[in-house]
């Protein structure tokens, strides 16, 4: 990895202005409007067009399916889980686990990436990212969730029709046309690139879907599951079902297609058709263990992914009852059930390929929008920069040219995906996107692959913290906390904050810098936000881990609840929580931004900075409270 020596670029980017973004270009495009006839409708059932001609010569492309699972966590897929120790891959317990054959052969015919992340674990801006290949900022309201994706934005679906003629299509969750909740009908001009949009729905966790008539009528899980054929008409199955449909069209047709078949689960609802409802009931889901280390404060979670720790006599009662509550045992087997379910889909589907023989031509792309912590860190859902949320799965199998069995441990993340499937797929002359091409890796003979330069970069939608991620190495920024770096090489539970220590001195600035120059090149981001942010850490700070030993109370907020005079008397105690013992007050070395400048504690001279509290608390000393 190229280290940084020196904080030269942090200064050098001091004031820099913003770069403004730059939108997708294509060398001379053929207009979408102007495609061929067989692109003209978007009605599935009008395709009595004549099938593409193609030179005899010409190598013929090869077809992609994009499969893109919402809120699913890598350690339930067997592919994920091998590739880690035994404590890495079962969390909830020995041998807790649900089986994934399929999504596991789609591992072994082809490229696992170990450290792939979305830019922005939320549904929106993820899925904005991984259509665009930029930075959901760059791509309008999209960047909050429920946001709209501006009119204008081009898509990899639309370049592979404007460069490659593919035909193409879309199924299931969307997300990028703002609030509107189911939204079946898709406006001409917000296709996006996308021919076929009928079985595509713009938000909402439906569990059943049916047709009626040229319309799909959605079905929350208690208002269909007593209703037959609950097979047929099941989120994950109607959807797989319409997506062998159209390409049973497409090879009638002799067209080569692309399409996305996004699926809802395992997103919560926590509900899942039989037999997969009662499949995982014979399970003891335990909570993680990082979900007990949150609880008892041993050692505390950062406040960008606060749970209030409690003394540990109480934090075993609330564990305990928690992890024997139905709601958790049930969340989780119902979880499971959901991944069995898709699993057996992607088994339909390979067989599928197999059977019309385009197994070898067609490529597969398996990935997520985010993930799910699952009481890791003692949180559900995602919103955090932690592998689980953070981190999602992405496979890659496309048998004629990327070799079985690779293992990609390079840094990638969503805005990459467009620029290296049109890469994959031998499109050139595309530039403007934020993301990098990966193909060349994917394509090489190495089984085993690892650019350790890459750094990859993911914001939280209300700009609370910032994160870059690199060989093994995350650095977290934050409004709320002091920086965070985790070494998950040696830590790969996250739980140890690796900042301050010396000898991570060189990679933390590196990551910091490289953070600071990716967030500047956008206007309205992380570093342009209101309000302090430590760019490094205080020199008088508590400890917010329990207090180890024999003490009245576990934390150092509690100290001014009791007598903490006597406890204060302690070396320990005074060193674990030095400002509630009122034993350090002096300024910090190094650096606050503030409206975007880095101002140290001797720039606070003849300002009025020190009325914010975060500055009190950074420079204790100029601000007079001493």
């Amino acid at each position: 990895m190229k280290i940084a020596t020196n904080f030269t670029l942090l200064f050098l980017l001091n004031g820099r202005s913003v770069i403004a973004q730059n939108a997708v270009s294509i060398t001379d495009p053929p207009s979408v409007s102007k495609s061929p006839s067989t692109h003209a409708s978007e009605s599935p059932s009008d395709l009595s067009s004549p099938p593409m001609t193609q030179s005899p010569t010409a190598p013929k492309p090869p077809n992609l399916i994009m499969i893109m699972t919402d809120e699913h966590n890598f350690r339930t897929l067997g592919c994920y889980r091998d590739l880690m120790e035994q404590e890495q891959a079962f969390p909830w317990g020995e041998g807790v686990k649900v089986d994934t054959p399929n999504l596991d052969k789609l591992a072994q015919d082809g490229a696992i990436y170990k450290n792939f992340y979305t830019v922005a674990p939320l549904c929106t801006p993820s899925r904005a990212s991984f259509m665009s290949g930029q930075y959901p900022s760059a791509t309008g309201a999209s960047n909050t969730n429920h946001g709209k994706m501006d009119d204008d934005i081009r898509t990899f679906a639309e370049i592979l029709l404007a460069k490659k003629d593919y035909y193409t299509a879309y199924f299931g969750k969307w997300h990028l046309d703002g609030p509107e909740k189911p939204g079946w009908k898709t406006e001409k001009n917000r296709r996006f690139g996308f021919i076929e949009n009928k079985f595509r729905f713009n938000r909402g966790h439906w569990k059943f879907f049916r047709r009626s008539g040229g319309a799909v009528k959605e079905y929350i899980f208690n208002k269909f599951i007593k209703e037959d054929n609950v097979e047929e008409h099941y989120s994950t199955d109607f959807l797989f079902d319409r997506g062998i449909e159209f390409i049973e069209r497409q090879l009638e047709h002799e067209r080569h297609f692309a399409m996305v078949l996004s699926i809802t689960d395992p997103h919560a609802p926590n509900k899942v058709r039989p037999p997969y409802d009662k499949m995982f009931e014979h399970f003891h889901f335990q909570l993680p263990k990082t979900a007990r280390a949150a609880a008892r404060g041993e050692p505390a979670v950062p406040l960008w992914n606060f749970a209030g720790a409690v003394m540990e006599d109480d934090a075993n009662i609330h564990l305990a009852e928690f992890e024997a509550d139905k709601f958790w045992q049930n969340h989780m087997a119902q979880y499971f059930g959901m991944v069995a379910c898709l699993d057996e889909n992607v088994g339909k589907l390979l067989r599928f390929l197999s059977e019309k023989g385009i197994d070898e031509d067609t490529i597969i792309v398996f990935t997520s929008d985010h993930g799910d912590q699952l009481m890791e860190h003692g949180k559900l859902n995602k919103g955090t920069p932690y592998e689980t949320s953070a981190g999602i799965p992405f496979i890659v199998r496309y048998p004629k040219k990327v070799n079985a069995g690779k293992i990609i441990e390079s840094t990638y993340s969503s805005i990459d995906f467009a620029p290296t499937i049109l890469g994959l797929m031998d499109v050139k002359n595309v530039t403007g996107f934020d993301g990098i091409d990966g193909s060349k890796e994917l394509l090489d003979n190495n089984t085993a692959r690892n650019d350790d330069c890459n750094i990859r970069f993911s914001f939280d939608a209300k700009n609370k913290w910032a994160a870059a991620f690199s060989n093994g190495y995350k650095m977290v920024i934050s409004r709320i906390d002091i920086p965070w770096l985790f070494d998950l090489n040696i830590d790969p539970d996250e739980v140890h904050n690796f900042h301050d220590f010396p000898e991570y001195k060189v990679i933390s600035a590196e990551l910091k810098n490289a953070l600071l120059e990716e967030t500047l090149k956008f206007p309205d981001t992380f570093f342009t936000s209101p309000g302090p942010l430590r760019w490094d850490s205080e020199s008088c700070i508590d400890s917010r881990d329990a207090i180890q030993g024999q003490y009245e109370q576990g934390f150092c907020s509690q100290l001014s609840e009791t007598n903490f005079t006597q406890q204060c008397e302690s070396d320990h105690i005074r060193r674990h929580c030095p400002v509630a013992c009122n034993s350090c007050c002096k300024d910090s070395p190094g650096f606050l931004v503030i409206r975007r400048n880095f101002t140290s504690c001797e720039d606070l001279t003849a300002t009025n900075l020190c009325n914010l509290e975060r500055v009190q608390e950074f420079c204790p000393a100029s601000c007079g409270l001493c």
